[in-house]
């Protein structure tokens, strides 16, 4: 009679319902792109909203969006689908960090 038992409840997390850690995918962004590229571009990529196929991505200006969709897109989504292999899609949503709410 043993009363400390305690059964071990194993929960299986499909593929489609695992969250993203975010701090582990930007190592794997500075790894593969190389220091110098990360610390000037995707270091200051931002986490926004994760749906099950696609991820909302916040950057600092439009040139900045800009220019990462014309240069590294393919390689972070590729990246990003070994963490989660639904993703099949990026969008990026322009974090004004000086700007407060200016409408009046």
């Amino acid at each position: 009679m043993d009363k400390n038992n305690i059964k071990q409840q194993q929960t299986f997390i499909s593929e489609e319902e695992k969250t993203l850690n975010w701090d582990e995918i930007q190592n794997s962004f500075k790894k593969s792109f190389g220091a110098e590229i990360f610390n000037s571009w995707l270091q200051k990529i931002s986490l926004i909203k994760e749906y099950n196929d696609y991820l909302i991505l916040g950057v600092p200006t439009r040139f900045f969006r800009d220019w990462i969709v014309s240069r590294y897109l393919d390689k972070i989504l590729e990246q990003v689908k070994s963490f989660k292999l639904s993703l099949n899609r990026i969008e990026f949503k322009i974090i004004e960090e000086n700007k407060q709410n200016q409408e009046f």
